[in-house]
Formats: C-alpha cells, sequence, structure tokens
C-alpha cells in the first residue's frame, strides 16, 4: 500500500510538468528570434531574411521535442525526459552565490557537484545509481550546448560548400538541416525560460502551490491576447535582455556560460511567478495527494502578462544570439539564394552524446 501511495503521489507531482511552454509559447521564441535576427544589419540578407521565410518550419520543429520525441518509442520517451530541465539545486553549493563559474560545466563535473551535495545533505537527486539521479536533476543545460555545437557544424559545412558565387544546388540540404537545428535549439532554449525548468520545485509543490506549471505555461499562456507576440518582439527591442541581463552581470566567455547566465536568471525569477500565483490564482492550496485549486486561467491571465513577456523575451534574445555565435564562428555562410520546399513533420530523436 505504502508503495502505491508513493507512487501515486510520483504521478501527481509530475503530471503537470510534461511540457516546457506549451506550442504557443514555443511557437513566439521562435519567431521572434528569426525576426530580430531579420532586422540585425549583420544578418538581414545572409542568414535573417532566410529564417524570416521558414520561421513556421523553424516554430514547427521547435515544438517536436514535446510532442513526437514524449509520445512515441517508450525507450526514447525515457532518454528525452531529463534533457528538458536542470535543477540547479542539486548542482549549486547552497552556501555560495549562483554564478557561472561554479556551476557544471562536463557530465564528469555534473555528477562531482551532485554528490558533493548529497555528501553534504543539501538537496539530493532520489535514485541509488547515476542514470536515475541524473533524470532527476536533469542536464538540460548540456543539451543545450550539443546542440549549438551541431548547429555550428551545420553553418561549418555550409561554409565549406557555399563558396561566393551563386547559391550552389548541393548546398540545399545542408540549409534544410540548418532550420531543423535551429528549431531543435529553439526548444531547449526555450525551456530554460521556465523557471520551473530549474528548479527541484517544480511543480509548486514544495510551496503548496502543485498544478502550476501547466497551469502557468500552458492554460495562462493560451489565455493571453493574440498580441502576446508583439509584445515579446518589442520588449526585446526595448530592453536588449541579453545585454543587460546575461552579458553585463554574467561576462560570459563562452555558449555554456551564456547557458548558464540564462539559466541562473531564469531560476532566480522563480519566485516571483510563484508569488503571482499565490497573490491572483490560488484559492486553496496544495497538500499531500492533493493539487492546488485555482481560478481559471482566463480570468486572471493579464496578471501574468508582464511576467510571460519578460521571459519569452529573454528566452528570444538568447536563441538569437546562439544563433548568431555559431553564425559567425563558421565564416558567416550565406543563405542568400537557398529556394526549398522542405517541411518535415517529424525529426530523429537526437541522443545526449554528452552521458558518454
Amino acid at each position: 500500500m505504502g508503495k502505491l501511495i508513493g507512487l501515486a503521489l510520483i504521478l501527481l507531482l509530475i503530471a503537470d510538468s510534461a511540457a516546457a511552454w506549451g506550442a504557443r509559447g514555443h511557437h513566439i521564441i521562435s519567431v521572434v528570434a528569426a525576426r530580430l535576427l531579420a532586422e540585425d544589419v549583420r544578418t538581414r540578407e545572409t542568414l535573417g531574411l532566410q529564417l524570416l521565410e521558414k520561421e513556421y518550419l523553424v516554430s514547427h520543429v521547435s515544438n517536436l521535442p514535446d510532442v513526437s520525441w514524449r509520445n512515441g518509442d517508450p525507450e526514447i520517451k525515457n532518454k528525452n525526459w531529463p534533457t528538458h530541465f536542470v535543477d540547479i539545486e542539486y548542482l549549486a553549493d547552497p552556501k555560495q552565490k549562483l554564478d557561472v563559474k561554479l556551476l557544471p560545466r562536463t557530465m564528469a563535473e555534473f555528477k562531482k557537484a551532485i554528490s558533493t551535495n548529497c555528501k553534504q545533505k543539501s538537496p539530493c537527486p532520489s535514485g541509488e545509481a547515476w542514470p536515475e539521479k541524473l533524470r532527476t536533476a536533469g542536464h538540460l543545460s548540456l543539451r543545450i550546448e550539443q546542440l549549438s555545437d551541431r548547429l555550428l557544424d551545420s553553418f561549418k559545412n555550409l561554409a565549406r560548400k557555399r563558396g561566393k558565387g551563386e547559391f550552389p544546388r548541393e548546398a540545399t540540404a545542408t540549409v534544410d538541416e540548418i532550420l531543423v537545428r535551429i528549431g531543435l535549439l529553439s526548444h531547449f532554449v526555450g525551456d530554460i525560460s521556465n523557471p520551473l525548468h530549474t528548479s527541484i520545485n517544480y511543480n509548486g509543490q514544495l510551496s503548496q502551490q502543485a498544478g502550476i506549471h501547466s497551469y502557468f505555461e500552458e492554460h495562462v499562456v493560451n489565455a493571453l491576447d493574440l498580441d502576446l507576440i508583439q509584445k515579446v518582439f518589442k520588449q526585446v527591442r526595448n530592453s536588449k535582455p541579453f545585454e543587460s541581463q546575461i552579458k553585463d552581470r554574467h561576462q560570459p566567455k563562452d555558449t555554456l556560460d551564456i547557458i548558464h547566465a540564462y539559466g541562473i536568471e531564469s531560476h532566480k525569477s522563480l519566485e516571483m511567478l510563484l508569488g503571482i500565483d499565490r497573490k491572483y490564482s490560488i484559492l486553496e492550496l496544495s497538500g499531500p495527494m492533493k493539487r492546488s485549486k485555482r481560478r481559471p486561467a482566463h480570468e486572471v491571465a493579464k496578471h501574468y502578462e508582464a511576467y510571460t513577456v519578460q521571459q519569452l523575451s529573454l528566452a528570444s534574445d538568447v536563441l538569437k544570439h546562439l544563433i548568431l555565435e555559431a553564425w559567425l564562428k563558421a565564416g558567416q555562410p550565406s543563405l542568400a539564394g537557398y529556394r526549398s520546399y522542405f517541411f518535415p513533420l517529424d525529426v530523429d530523436y537526437i541522443p545526449a552524446d554528452y552521458l558518454k
């Protein structure tokens, strides 16, 4: 009986935490990043306008990790799960301020940080063996680095094929691949901007707010007005969140530093989200085996709008800069002249090779 109760409690806690932003949020992040690159003078003619033409392909692919990868082969579903979050409390020293320099950069460092916290009786992921512990802790930061590296490889491949003349037909498949890889990168970059994907309090269960995960990222976001995407675009233009929140505050030296800084900024915003939920949505706090009772999302969505725009803006700007960084490192290969009817309904799962 005790095991059944424990299993039921686990299912209660994770049932609402299966996605990141929902389809609308991931779509917005992909489209806004494409639009930002299309208006950037450095990328407009040779990268941005081509992404603008294919923004719906990119946004479609950005939702596949939450659709096909989570609803098909059970083995893929199991492997895919921990790539969507990273619970920072398992990795950071609770006695020190969060700092990009102190977060793990390799899987070996991940395991060392988790082991240290477990020995110090700090937050320790459940499970006896490392696969179980890593499934609890998540490793989203390394997933984003992996996909950023793959995008860089594709841009380099295009640079080798492209040359300086007219767009060669044999390079078409390479640009098709670039678009898919940008879409996949967009998904996982988007995941981190939801602070519930950076914390052990991933569904509000530790603050008596169980059920907040899907309530916020899907129901609230879907209840916001149709001008949400325009508000996100304007917010990035006006506040330049990558510059102010990532570059100026954390001074990242490489891609993984950017990802860690981004995760820290998102994690720090969790209490703001929980506060909005407590103030405007909660009717009855959760308890053992019981979710919180909340007002319907459409009645309170306006109170979440500023926060939602803030987080989606940061995600869009970070995505833009990761794409830009990979393109610049590859030598700025031009996509001008690319023409294709390519539109993948699905893409193959990409194994997390950093686990080896």
